[in-house]
């Protein structure tokens, strides 16, 4: 027999299992996971601008929209497509193989990393021309990247509280010695 409940008694239930919430508190992007908003977050601009949308995302670089408008549109070109629900097996491949072609990259290794962890990688190309295939083993001279590196690690201790970009360098890089006066 079918039981139907009236929707105060659903009420009640729902009260009943949820819990409370504590104080609102700012936390950065990578701690938001499992978290519950504690204030709606709207959009400035609808996307798409149509209801029950059957798409479940774009993913665009800002490059290739700047300077866009209504009267100046951009002229996109699909690379891939994923149906909803599907995993999106080799499309992320075919984009990284396609960008490095187009950049006359000889080799590259790409991870993603989530809470700690590695969960995905890919290679590409070759170590030094006519050399071995590049495996996720490879090691590559880091050169120029390091500024990145330490562009994010700045920005990790800045969001952690550790330092500021007012603080001095000498101070936050106590081991090296600051010669010029007034270097932050």
């Amino acid at each position: 027999m079918l039981t139907v409940k009236t929707p105060e008694e659903v009420l009640t239930l729902i009260g009943e299992s949820a819990f409370a919430m504590g104080e609102p508190e700012a936390v950065p992007l990578s701690a938001a996971l499992g978290r519950v908003l504690a204030e709606a977050v709207t959009a400035t601009e609808f996307v798409p601008d149509f209801d029950r949308s059957t798409v479940d995302g774009y993913a665009l670089r800002g490059a290739d929209t700047f300077g866009c408008s209504d009267s100046i549109p951009a002229i996109l070109t699909v690379t891939g497509s994923v149906l909803m629900g599907q995993a999106a097996e080799g499309a992320v491949e075919e984009q990284l193989a396609r960008m490095f072609e187009k950049y006359s990259t000889l080799g590259a290794s790409v991870a993603v990393f989530q809470n700690g962890s590695v969960t995905y990688t890919y290679t590409y190309g070759q170590i030094r021309p006519g050399g071995p295939e590049v495996t996720a083993d490879t090691v590559f001279q880091v050169g120029s990247i390091s500024k990145m590196v330490a562009c994010i690690g700045l920005l990790q201790l800045m969001d952690a509280k550790d330092v500021s970009l007012d603080d001095e360098l000498g101070d936050v890089l106590w081991y090296v010695a600051i010669t010029a006066s007034g270097l932050s």
